[in-house]
């Protein structure tokens, strides 16, 4: 159903400089997602809970399939366009622990909150993973995580990771670390704008946990991620309004990622 929500973020990482760019999904959305792009690698390795019990297909063998791709990968978004299929579900849960194992670092938004909310132990203490709730999801962890709601510090102390909390003002909180960017962004919010984030926040993180000298950085890898993300996403949305008013869609406001990077973080800095 949700088949724009992977293209918007999958997109988003190759505008803000991501070499390649991988879609896992299923079959039925396969097709769908390559005709937006050709620029995408698209693989139709999910199954539906209808479709593996019809072929008795056991769970470890999607787990499998999906993660012999994890050596070509440096971040996993886990969310956009996900659904709440339990199969599906099962296997993405099965592929968190293995992204652990591997040191992946994971930004999770949408269906993947669902799936966090049932099971907080999945990343829990993980220090690599970055969450984007809006105010809605972000209630709803703080239920899951048994701790007050709109306590976004006590919320990232419990489940050890990084938040990023989208709103009027975006909050990014890591442990004692706590930023908040309220970059002038668009009056109009388009469905799919947190997509746009999850591609911008996964890019920044694969750059900043890869970097060579990670005590020079004066935040986490994964706050400067967050917040970098966050004042991307704004000014993308904010160039697009100016254009388009209201009529403003998220795929106006992906044609301004590569001008709006260019503005912000000029190549030949």
């Amino acid at each position: 159903e949700y088949t724009g929500a992977p293209f918007f973020s999958a997109m988003t990482s190759l505008q803000c400089g991501a070499d390649l760019s991988h879609v896992f999904c299923q079959e039925a959305a396969a097709n769908a997602i390559k005709s937006f792009s050709p620029d995408l690698i698209v693989h139709p390795l999910l199954k539906s809970s209808e479709q593996a019990n019809a072929a008795h297909i056991p769970v470890d063998d999607i787990v499998t399939n999906v993660a012999q791709w994890f050596r070509a990968l440096h971040c996993l978004v886990i969310g956009p366009g996900l659904g709440r299929d339990p199969f599906v579900l099962k296997c993405v849960a099965e592929l968190i622990k293995m992204a652990r194992e591997a040191k992946l670092p994971i930004v999770v938004d949408g269906d993947g909150l669902f799936l966090i909310n049932q099971q907080p132990d999945l990343i829990q203490q993980y220090p690599h993973a970055v969450l984007t709730p809006n105010p809605g999801e972000f209630e709803r962890l703080c239920d899951a995580a048994k701790v007050n709601k709109n306590d976004i510090l006590q919320l990232s102390e419990k489940l050890g990771v990084c938040i990023v909390e989208k709103g009027e003002v975006d909050r990014i909180v890591f442990g004692s670390t706590a930023l908040e960017c309220a970059v002038h962004g668009s009056p109009r919010r388009c469905g799919g704008q947190g997509d746009v984030l999850t591609g911008a926040i996964a890019t920044f993180l694969a750059w900043g946990t890869r970097y060579a000298d990670k005590a020079s950085l004066i935040h986490p890898p994964e706050v400067l991620a967050g917040f970098a993300g966050c004042a991307l996403t704004r000014e993308c949305a904010r160039a697009a309004f100016a254009k388009h008013k209201r009529g403003t869609v998220t795929h106006n406001i992906l044609q301004e990622v590569g001008p709006v990077f260019e503005s912000v973080f000029p190549a030949g800095v």
